[in-house]
């Protein structure tokens, strides 16, 4: 009976219980013992091979080689990051998975960059409480990590959910020190996180020099281990240049990052855009705007689509933003006035207007809003997303610019409304 088998015999073994060719070159690789096993297998009908290779490997390496995938890569050896493989296997190689469509891959490496107070830490936390709530995710805070409470507080208390399985992860871990990140990996290893975050890269490389290709590559590398670990999604929050068009330091991240986000603050509007895709259609920019909930704020999406037939003021804006939460619909002005904080007087004249409009219907004490404005106002639905598998969250945004033009001479603003440009979906 064979005693031991590497990860590539294995790999061999499974391609040959399903019935796959296996080129010589991964053949040549293999110990003698699992050679002639595997050649014996050839003659034996496919059926009864997992009977036969019961009788010649251990237990614990059945259960393993029938885990297998066979059309997966073959496995590599101890640190080495390459694998030789003739061309023609490439066919079966996985297709890309996405943890959100378009924007974050599965196993990639993302980078979110932009000037201090863009919102890009806020861009980032959404990322990953949305993620936890069906995934394991880890945050490195690893600068102002004291306010994270209150961020994930506000986050939490808007969208009516709990942190899920979010695991902060409180101070820098050196991503050039080995002995660091390893012990980091260690120690998260019990997670296994399908999503690490670094906020952010110049914290997280003391005694770098960013604009060094050889300190960024030390990086990089590092990412690369965590992700191959965990088949886990690495996303890096990092600063702009002094010019404000890229990315601080050296263009090696460019050049090894699968995803680049660019982040922008204008007019309290806080753009998000794609700055570099592989192999993927660039996403649609995506806009946001910071709403204050306590003694914190939440990034929620500028998509109230507003036409020259009227505008709304700030305050009829967050009346319709409240009524589109999923977890309120309708509510009394009293209700109205707590979740939005917008005194007694103002809220009677914002529901008021947005009845003119026909945007807000009144039954009983209650408000909510109309056909017309659920349509106009592009409320997402609450259960279809990408893949057909995923659920979503209601939309609670608004046009960051509502209401400062005069309220006759707004013309359409063209910001997106849900589709894949959104990360506002989760499995």
């Amino acid at each position: 009976m064979i005693i031991d088998l590497s990860p590539l015999e294995c790999w061999c073994l499974s391609r040959s219980l399903n019935g796959e060719p296996i080129e010589k070159i991964y053949l040549r690789q293999v110990a003698e013992p699992v050679a002639n096993l595997i050649t014996y297998l050839k003659d034996v009908n496919i059926n009864d091979r997992l009977l036969v290779m019961k009788t010649r490997i251990p237990p614990d390496y059945v259960e393993e080689v029938s885990s297998i995938n066979p059309r997966t890569p073959p496995p590599t050896a101890g640190t080495q990051n390459w694998t030789i493989m003739p061309a023609s296997e490439l066919k079966n190689l996985p297709r890309v998975e996405w943890l959100v469509e378009g924007q974050i891959p599965k196993g990639g490496l993302i980078v979110i960059f932009g000037r201090s107070g863009s919102g890009k830490s806020f861009v980032a936390l959404d990322y990953a409480l949305k993620q936890a709530q069906t995934r394991n995710v880890v945050y490195i805070a690893a600068e102002g990590e004291w306010g994270y409470e209150q961020r994930i507080n506000a986050w939490c208390k808007h969208h009516n959910r709990s942190e899920g399985n979010l695991y902060m992860c409180l101070g820098a871990v050196n991503l050039r020190e080995p002995l660091d990140y390893n012990n980091f990996l260690h120690q998260v290893s019990v997670i296994e996180p399908e999503l690490v975050i670094v906020d952010t890269l110049a914290m997280s490389m003391a005694g770098g020099d960013e604009n060094s290709a050889k300190d960024m590559t030390q990086v990089i590398l590092a990412c690369k281990t965590i992700q191959k670990r965990f088949n886990t999604a690495v996303m890096i929050v990092h600063h702009v240049n002094k010019g404000g068009v890229a990315e601080r330091g050296s263009n090696a991240l460019r050049g090894a990052s699968d995803i680049m986000m660019k982040v922008e603050e204008d007019n309290e509007v806080i753009k998000v855009e794609s700055s570099k895709t592989k192999d993927v259609k660039p996403f649609d920019p995506m806009y946001y705007r910071l709403r204050p909930i306590d003694e914190s704020a939440v990034l929620v999406p500028s998509e109230l689509v507003v036409s020259s037939e009227f505008s709304l003021s700030r305050a009829e804006e967050q009346i319709v933003e409240a009524l589109l939460m999923d977890s309120l619909e309708e509510a009394t002005a009293s209700e109205l006035m707590e979740i939005t904080s917008i005194p007694k007087t103002s809220v009677y004249r914002a529901t008021s207007n947005l009845m003119k409009f026909n945007l807000v219907e009144k039954y009983g004490g209650r408000f909510k809003l109309t056909d017309k404005a659920k349509n106009r106002f592009s409320q997402i639905p609450t259960s279809p997303t990408q893949n057909s598998s995923q659920d979503t969250f209601g939309t609670d945004g608004k046009s960051g610019k509502m209401g400062i033009e005069g309220r006759d001479q707004m013309e359409l603003v063209g910001i997106p409304t849900h589709s894949a440009q959104t990360h506002y979906d989760y499995e």
